[in-house]
């Protein structure tokens, strides 16, 4: 009802969406916004990339997608992993990140190693995974290019010795 009542009142995006589940106390929504929370990160109050903060997420419904697909523990250790990565920078490309990071941790090689993932990770910051995907439409081949760009430097941090 308050979703429905909202959208007379303006014009809503997902992230208003979000809101008013959360407010309605919707299940799902607050299992994500309890799963951003715990890996030290924000749902974003607003679509505005301008607008954002630093550990700001907007990417709910592929939030949403992940615990459906790969369940909780996984969409958990992603969030958190970029939140370690990643403190006190805006998630401008979190999405696609997000999505390349689901794909390595759903379907990790057999010798894989998270804490190597994160000292790969932190080799840029945000901003320069997120140039891995610029000119690129589409959330998965967005998601595929950071998958690709990030084992290829996890990789690099195997062969190197890591740190």
């Amino acid at each position: 009802m308050f979703i429905v009542a909202n959208r007379a009142r303006k014009p809503m995006n997902r992230l208003d969406d979000f809101f008013a589940a959360v407010a309605a106390a919707d299940e799902d929504a607050l299992e994500i916004q309890q799963l951003v929370t715990d890996a030290g990160l924000q749902v974003a109050r607003t679509t505005s990339l301008t607008a954002w903060g630093p550990g700001e997420v907007a990417f709910t419904s592929a939030i949403a997608n992940s615990v459906r697909r790969f369940g909780p523990a996984v969409t958990s250790a992603v969030l958190t992993n970029m939140a370690v990565a990643f403190p006190d920078q805006k998630m401008r490309h979190g999405g696609a990140i997000f999505g390349g990071l689901v794909r390595i941790m759903s379907s990790p090689e057999l010798d894989f190693d998270p804490d190597r993932l994160v000292t790969a990770l932190q080799t840029r910051t945000a901003d320069q995974w997120g140039e891995c995907a610029a000119g690129l439409k589409g959330g998965d081949t967005r998601s595929a290019a950071l998958h690709d760009a990030i084992m290829k430097t996890y990789k690099e941090q195997t062969s190197n010795g890591g740190s």
